[in-house]
């Protein structure tokens, strides 16, 4: 163990791994679930895997559900998830598991007896980003008054890997900090500082060992890992998609507000060619009777001058009677 260096083969963030371990270390699983829990390792009197698995045989990828369902000292149930990709069905994900521990009654029995639920997982993503927490937890309450539960028996708690550095002053008194960088860390050299002098976690990193080094759980490991890039692979192609669709509904909202402003610049030309129109038929109108009356005035003017020229020729003609 002293002599470990360089690189982890695989961090605990790899499900099958995180589930081995705590499989086939029940010290290492009370340690954890006691400091999640609040409580002393000493207090964690019984705790049985409920849904163990064959460490080195293929999962069904059908039937991998839920990581680790427990029973807590015969009365509890407390499941653990590893969740490394951000799903956008996890919340909904993470309420099923729970309420599907709760809902363990047999036929017969009084409701009372249904034993309460604590989903815990932990995830590679902030839930809410407007409200990053290290370790947040939700019960049911009631809407109009925070402090009245609706029940005690289900409660759903998260820890976010990447934000470690939000932990508080008793997340860290419980060294649940110190937990969550063991699953994150990389390298040998870090998980061993971590566990220095921390017989819990000294026993984990031990365990960890032993089970990278047995062939058929470091196939089941690659296996996993193999399957969590291709997902990841697959989530990354949809962001993409996702992200061209929106670029495209952009562009086209854009092309539309130019259509738009075209629209708005072309009505308002027409408005300006109507007017200009119209301002042209009023002058033509104005034209033509300007017209109609320099004619009128002529005509008015010609048999003016007739008159006058009648005129002069009847007073010659009255003159030339005289003489």
């Amino acid at each position: 163990m002293e002599k470990l260096s360089g690189p982890l083969p695989v961090r605990l963030t790899n499900d099958y791994l995180f589930r081995a371990l705590l499989q086939a270390d029940e010290e290492t699983l009370k340690a954890l679930v006691a400091a999640l829990l609040h409580m002393q390792v000493a207090d964690v009197t019984e705790i049985e895997i409920t849904n163990p698995i064959v460490l080195g045989e293929t999962i069904d990828d059908k039937e991998y559900h839920l990581d680790i369902s427990t029973v807590l000292n015969g009365e509890k149930n407390v499941n653990l998830e590893m969740q490394v990709l951000k799903k956008d069905n996890w919340i909904e994900r993470s309420m099923l598991y729970a309420f599907r521990s709760f809902d363990s009654l047999s036929h017969g029995e009084d409701y009372m007896d249904a034993e309460g639920v604590i989903q815990i997982s932990f995830t590679d993503f902030t839930l809410f980003r407007d409200a990053p927490e290290f370790y947040s937890t939700f019960k049911l309450i009631n809407e109009k008054d925070i402090n009245q539960i609706y029940s005690e028996k289900i409660r759903i708690s998260n820890i976010n890997l990447t934000r470690i550095d939000l932990a508080t002053e008793e997340d860290r008194k419980y060294k649940i900090d110190r937990w969550a960088k063991l699953f994150k860390a990389e390298s040998w050299e870090e998980v061993k500082m971590l566990a220095e002098k921390k017989p819990e976690m000294e026993k984990a990193v031990s365990s960890i060992w032993q089970l990278s080094e047995e062939e058929k759980i470091k196939e089941q490991i690659r296996r996993r890992t193999a399957n969590e890039h291709y997902h990841q692979r697959l989530m990354d192609k949809y962001k993409r998609m996702e992200e061209r669709a929106e670029e495209v509904e952009r562009e086209i909202e854009e092309a539309n507000r130019v259509i738009e402003e075209i629209n708005r610049k072309t009505e308002e030309a027409n408005r300006k060619t109507e007017e200009a129109n119209r301002k042209t038929e009023e002058a033509n109108r104005k034209t033509e009777e300007f017209v109609k009356e320099a004619e009128a005035q002529r005509l008015r003017a010609e048999l003016a001058e007739a008159r006058i020229k009648e005129l002069e020729e009847l007073l010659e003609s009255q003159a030339g009677n005289k003489a």
